[in-house]
């Protein structure tokens, strides 16, 4: 492979496999978000910005993380970035964080009682989905929702 480093071959690689996950969601499939692991992420709407923290194993290398409102099959993302070093376990990250080497996609999400969320990222170890149901209470401002069910006021536990 003349002329391309490592970081570009995976960067084609990482959009090519994005490029995939919007087709197969787009036509209906959602195979790969089925087969994919759990993820275990948690996730809180503040001032109209979605937190997510990885309380899960450290992310290495290029991380894609799409966040997106399903409706039956479709996944409609209002989120698409990417990091470059990873996404480490216990840490938070929002639309506005600035650790985004690149943003392609940025919206305020309208989560409201029974709203279907999913939050997934593809990193060097493979994908990675969680899935939530708002609650029909909603989820406090200072509390956090697991893809359980469960709300707490620690990102990752009681």
């Amino acid at each position: 492979m003349v002329g391309l480093t490592r970081g570009a071959v995976r960067r084609g690689a990482l959009s090519a496999t994005g490029i995939l996950l919007i087709l197969a969601t787009a036509t209906g499939c959602s195979f790969l978000m089925e087969d994919s692991p759990p993820a275990q992420l948690s996730v809180k709407l503040q001032d109209g910005v979605l937190l997510v923290t990885n309380c899960g194993t450290s992310a290495v290398g290029e991380v894609r993380v799409s966040m997106g409102e399903t409706v039956g099959d479709e996944f409609d993302n209002f989120f698409v970035g990417f990091l470059d070093d990873g996404w480490d376990a216990g840490e938070t990250l929002s639309s506005t964080s600035d650790v985004w080497v690149r943003v392609e996609r940025s919206e305020s999400p309208v989560l409201e009682p029974r709203a279907r969320l999913a939050i997934r990222f593809i990193a060097d170890g493979g994908g990675r989905v969680a899935r939530y149901t708002i609650p029909d209470r909603g989820v406090p401002e200072d509390a956090w929702l697991h893809p359980d069910g469960t709300i707490t006021s620690a990102a990752c536990g009681e």
